[in-house]
């Protein structure tokens, strides 16, 4: 059965991030996997990866990503999307310690695929909204 890019995405965010289940890194990232996070952070290799989602998860541990849109290359095996994030400030981000505070900002990426599984990430988030959040009270 072969899988297809948007599905693929939508389990990268459903199921990996949202629900936390890095048992899925293998089945749905290349060994290779690059990303550029939203975070300002770059990885190469699942365990790379793995790492990062750490980080998000040591400061957002209901960190959830919702998607508002998405577009397949279907030819080229790329998709875009655009998503929200939102999560509750419980540990230390940029140099701020936990607040408490539910976090919100949007973001867009990219992804290509190869051999039925995600290779390259490419997240552009909100970094302005999200730091003026830590260290601000909620407007």
């Amino acid at each position: 059965m072969t899988v297809t890019v948007e599905t693929l995405v939508r389990r990268f965010y459903d199921d990996l991030w949202n629900r936390f289940d890095t048992t899925l890194i293998p089945v749905l990232l290349t060994e290779d996997v690059t990303l550029r996070g939203a975070l300002g952070r770059h990885a190469a290799g699942r365990a790379a990866f793995a790492d990062y989602m750490q980080l998000v998860h040591g400061a957002f541990p209901d960190f959830e990503q919702t998607l508002d849109e998405v577009v397949v290359d279907t030819v080229g095996g790329s998709a875009f999307v655009r998503l929200r994030c939102r999560g509750t400030h419980r540990g230390a981000l940029f140099g701020v310690p936990a607040t408490g505070r539910l976090i919100t900002y949007e973001g867009a990426a990219r992804f290509e695929t190869r051999d039925g599984r995600i290779a390259d990430i490419w997240i552009l988030g909100d970094l302005h909204s999200l730091v003026r959040q830590l260290r601000t009270e909620r407007e």
